[in-house]
């Protein structure tokens, strides 16, 4: 099992690598003007937008929250995605769940209160998760359900549900779920490098996270291995390195860890190792087709030999 969760957060962190975010630099001069007039006209509803646009979820999110005791539908929306793009979750759920006393079949709620839920209250996730699924075919989670619903122990739920949004690219509330699952688990020490890599993927400080979890568990190879990860994605691939090869002399035979190794090698531009430690990996899973694969794409990705 702890093969198949490296695996799966190793391919979440190379998915998020293929994601850039381009910050903007600066404040145009019409998006200024915009929140000067807003406030002006002591309007909250286009400050909250207004700040929004000029790159201040923080001010937005309090302006959208200071309007009338019953805004319209689009700003509780808006102030719901700005609770949840800034990780407050208690006031996303609170928005969430005031869109839906207004509006019982909003489908975009019924999702995102879905997924919130999901790594603390296993059977109301599922409920809002089939409400959304069944109002509007693009808000279909089976993969979160199915994870839900194949859950028979509770106190490795948050863990799993945690993971599972990593696999959908879902890495801040990845990182709440494996908060609770630190919270709750007897040995926290993966969660807690797991809530490091799910930061590190989001360009967020990680390292008081994978410290803690290497206190607690020093001798762990799935941390050591969570560790590298959360370095690579960080943009720190020698430091990465590093931690794998700590992890490889724990492990040895650990076809993930072997394979973690060959990736750390594929970043540093050395193909031939990265081949080789691919090859340890289908060798040591006895020609799993996962690792075969990628021994066979290593392979094809070597420099041509010359003549």
């Amino acid at each position: 099992m702890a093969r198949i969760r490296l695996r799966r957060l190793g391919a979440a962190l190379a998915v998020g690598m293929l994601v850039s975010l381009t910050l903007a630099q600066g404040q145009s001069a019409p998006a200024t003007q915009r929140v000067f007039q807003a406030l002006v006209n002591h309007d909250s509803a286009q400050a909250a937008l207004a700040y929004q646009r000029i790159g201040d979820p923080v001010t937005a999110l309090a302006y959208a929250q200071t309007t009338s005791p019953a805004p319209d539908a689009a700003l509780l929306r808006q102030s719901a995605e700005l609770a949840l793009s800034l990780r407050r979750w208690d006031i996303a759920r609170a928005g969430l769940e005031q869109i839906l006393a207004a509006d019982p079949a909003d489908a975009w709620a019924h999702h995102q209160l879905g997924k919130l839920l999901a790594a603390i209250d296993k059977r109301s996730a599922i409920a809002h998760l089939n409400t959304a699924w069944t109002l509007d075919e693009t808000y279909a989670q089976p993969l979160l359900i199915g994870t839900l619903s194949s859950n028979t122990d509770t106190r490795a739920l948050a863990y799993q549900v945690g993971t599972t949004l990593a696999d959908l690219g879902d890495y801040g509330l990845a990182e709440y779920a494996f908060i609770e699952s630190a919270i709750f688990t007897a040995s926290p020490s993966e969660s807690l490098a797991s809530v490091g890599l799910m930061r590190a993927l989001q360009g967020l400080d990680y390292l008081p996270w994978v410290s803690q979890a290497q206190a607690l568990a020093p001798e762990s190879p799935e941390v050591h291995t969570l560790i590298g990860l959360a370095h690579r994605a960080a943009g720190l691939p020698f430091e990465s390195l590093t931690e794998l090869t700590i992890a490889l002399n724990l492990a040895p035979l650990d076809p993930e860890i072997n394979a973690q190794i060959a990736n750390a090698y594929a970043v540093l531009g050395d193909e031939y190792s990265a081949a080789f430690w691919h090859g340890q990996a289908a060798i040591l899973s006895g020609q799993d087709p996962h690792y075969v694969e990628a021994y066979h794409a290593a392979q094809t990705a070597l420099p041509p030999e010359e003549p």
